[in-house]
């Protein structure tokens, strides 16, 4: 019953799931410029957050740096455990008048330096795992190969923070960098850092459906810094990311307020919401802008998803109904398997083959007395099971499934009671198939629904052909031969039929 109120409910949601479908969704048209709309809100509350957490931990850093000695150390150790704790940067350059102290993550280390900003210098590199140093070189460059005056001029006008996407490095890769500059006394102290790509991956996962698009961060000063161009983190769109710069520039400049636009770039329809900041860390705007193909893409593949689902829930569902109104066969490969099978386990199947139900071994409830008969009734449905592939035979039920148990058998045998019924019954099997027989292919259990018992028969297929003898009204000793036809146990009474049938089921050879 459990099982069949599931698999309804089931076959109910996918129904539901389907009018939904059919009369909701298909009918939904969402467009491009709606699909605009939600996407530069999401952007605005996640950089609006991503913004104010980078403020906070650089006030936090100031805080800490002009605090400490400037010494690789300490200024080591303490980078070392901030990494611990803060995820969104991946290295951090400390500059306090001509002396710089750099440390970056290179995959599960961290690598480290400190030196002066000569113009040829020797740095000593440090290279760091779970806090431990591990090994360090020497390394001989100039400006040319770490662009070190850019460094050095950063800050100079004004005490305040900066943006740079520039390509930093020999290999070439694109960076998102924010820097701090401030004058503590007679010292001029800078703060870079770089984000972890991998960071604002996961902080704007919510775009990665799409195929192509830019996230740009306007500052106070106009600069357009390129946040993420499809947040690869490389230089292979510097380009196109400098063309689409100086196109925005040229158009969209001086428009201040929260807007949506749609223009021709690179001779492709494309589209932009611009969302404004609360002035964190310099940034008044952010952009997200991308092409009209992009959006149209994700949308026709959220359609082809939900087409999908939607079939494969009407396969499963008509699967279902299936399970529930197939015709239903009990067969039990071997006895055993059986035994932890409670009385509803095996009601949940009908009569058939391998499964018989009888109301009792041997009290009629028709007559209300013993009849002997009952007996040979429960005799021939064994002989039947071992002549055919085995089965099962529940004593205490009837044919409508309805549990009567064995209390009506208990009394009238001499002793009441389950073993003496186990009793009577083997030596009623012994008297018509032998010891032997009965032993090796009889199996006998209780099962129990609530104050009723039950008693299972389990029946294996027989090696050789398995008559009952009986006597006929004259007296004289005879065999019967019964095979199991569909749910009910028949007698065969040609001998030719006989011959027939115990050659193709236990003397023929594949």
């Amino acid at each position: 019953m459990k099982r069949l109120i599931v698999v309804f409910t089931f076959i109910l949601f996918n129904l539901f799931s389907a009018y939904y479908w059919f009369f909701y969704e298909s009918e939904k048209n969402e467009f491009k410029d709606e699909v605009m709309t939600v996407i530069g809100d999401q952007l605005q509350k996640e950089m609006q957050g991503l913004l104010k957490e980078t403020e906070a931990n650089f006030k936090s850093l100031r805080n800490d740096c002009s605090s400490f000695n400037f010494d690789f150390e300490t200024c080591n150790s303490y980078f070392l455990q901030y990494f611990d704790n803060n995820k969104l940067s991946r290295s951090f350059l400390l500059k306090k008048n001509q002396f710089k102290f750099l440390i970056q993550q290179d995959q599960d280390s961290y690598i480290s330096a400190f030196d002066s900003t000569q113009n040829i210098d020797v740095v000593n590199w440090k290279r760091f795992v779970n806090g431990k140093e591990i090994s360090q070189w020497n390394e001989i460059f100039s400006d040319d190969d770490y662009q070190l005056q850019w460094i050095n001029d950063l800050g100079k006008e004004s005490e305040d923070f900066f943006w740079t996407d520039k390509v930093l490095s020999q290999n070439n890769q694109s960076n998102l960098i924010i820097g701090e500059s401030w004058i503590e006394g007679s010292n001029h102290w800078t703060l870079l850092s770089r984000f972890s790509y991998q960071t604002l991956r996961d902080r704007l996962s919510f775009l990665k459906s799409y195929e192509v698009f830019r996230v740009i961060l306007e500052t106070s000063n106009n600069q357009m810094i390129f946040l993420s161009n499809n947040l690869s983190g490389s230089a292979d769109t510097i380009i196109d990311s400098d063309s689409f710069r100086q196109f925005y520039k040229a158009k969209f400049l001086e428009n201040e307020k929260e807007t949506l636009v749609t223009f021709r770039f690179n001779e492709r329809n494309t589209w932009a919401a611009i969302r404004p900041i609360d002035g964190s860390l310099n940034i008044k705007k952010v952009i997200i802008s991308m092409p009209e193909s992009s959006i149209q893409s994700i949308q026709e593949t959220d359609q082809l998803s939900d087409i999908f689902f939607f079939i494969l829930g009407l396969i499963i569902s008509f699967f279902a109904i299936w399970f529930i109104f197939r015709p239903k066969t009990f067969k039990r490969a071997s006895i055993s398997a059986t035994s932890s099978l409670s009385i509803n386990d095996i009601l949940e199947e009908n009569e058939n083959r391998y499964l018989e139900f009888k109301s009792s071994l041997r009290w009629d409830y028709k007559q209300e007395k013993v009849n002997p008969d009952l007996e040979f009734v429960i005799i021939k449905t064994i002989a039947a099971f071992g002549n055919s592939d085995g089965g099962t035979l529940l004593i205490g039920v009837d044919d409508d499934k309805q549990i009567l148990g064995l209390g009506a058998d208990y009394q009238t045998l001499k002793k009441p009671g389950a073993d003496y019924f186990e009793i009577y019954s083997r030596n009623l099997f012994h008297k018509y198939f032998g010891v032997k027989y009965t032993t090796k292919n009889i199996r006998m259990s209780f099962l129990k629904d609530n104050t009723k018992e039950v008693c299972m028969v389990e029946v294996f297929k027989a090696n050789e052909p398995v008559y009952i003898k009986y006597k006929d009204k004259s007296g004289l000793m005879g065999e019967k031969f019964f095979v199991r036809s569909g749910n009910s146990s028949q007698q065969i009474d040609s001998l030719k039929d006989i011959n027939d049938y115990i050659y193709e089921r236990f003397k023929k050879k594949d």
